[in-house]
């Protein structure tokens, strides 16, 4: 966004200078960036102790490797098609079928 401002120029240079910026937008846009940062870091500090969280990260842990296992299980092997390529597996809601024979993949033998 083009925007015209009256800017100090003893402030511009000194805010070049500390973030090594090559141009005044430069400066400008890390000047900017790291001012919304710090304001969201405060954002944060100022809800210390607020908020109390009653996590148990052992039993988080537990319950996402529980999750993993049971898509895994179901993703790898006990819903299969037999009626189609038994490397297909069936994913609920979807009709898995064969694709016509000129594009299907050939094997290549280098023997």
């Amino acid at each position: 966004m083009r925007t015209t401002m009256s800017l100090d120029d003893v402030l511009v240079k000194e805010l070049m200078e500390v973030t090594k910026a090559k141009t005044k937008t430069e400066a400008i846009h890390t000047a900017i960036a790291e001012f919304l940062r710090r304001k969201k870091i405060e954002g944060l500090l100022a809800l210390e102790g607020k908020i109390h969280l009653n996590l148990d990260w052992r039993e988080l842990e537990e319950q996402e490797l529980e999750a993993q296992e049971e898509h895994e299980r179901l993703w790898r092997g006990h819903h299969k098609t037999d009626a189609l390529d038994p490397h297909f597996e069936q994913v609920p809601g979807l009709t898995l079928h064969k694709p016509p024979r000129h594009l299907r993949r050939r094997s290549h033998s280098t023997s």
